[in-house]
């Protein structure tokens, strides 16, 4: 978007997804198939966001498909992602409680 200083990209393989960071906020898309792409905008951290990734969560963690790992420059934070019943299409991710500071270290990866 214009007024954008940091924008950074890569791919979700895991959740057939690409993404793309404008500063804070983020977009998800479905890069499998161009017809239905499931574009979402996301808006759950302050900081520009440098990296993405994600992690499957635990046994004993339901209701939750994967984690949606978000880095900026002053945390790096968790975020909840659900799949809707019986689809592919990703319902929008909720911030969790857990984040850990960064400590003035760049993370560039994940």
């Amino acid at each position: 978007p214009e007024g954008s200083s940091f924008m950074a990209q890569g791919v979700l393989a895991d959740i057939q997804r690409m993404w793309r960071s404008f500063d804070s906020q983020l977009i998800l898309w479905r890069h499998t198939d161009p017809r239905t792409p499931d574009v979402m905008t996301y808006h759950g951290v302050t900081q520009q966001i440098v990296t993405v990734a994600t992690a499957r969560p635990k046994e004993f963690v339901s209701g939750i498909s994967f984690f949606l790992v978000l880095a900026t420059p002053v945390e790096v934070s968790l975020h909840a992602l659900r799949f809707a019943p019986g689809s592919d299409r990703l319902l929008a991710p909720v911030r969790t409680q857990h984040v850990v500071p960064t400590d003035d270290v760049v993370v560039s990866s994940i």
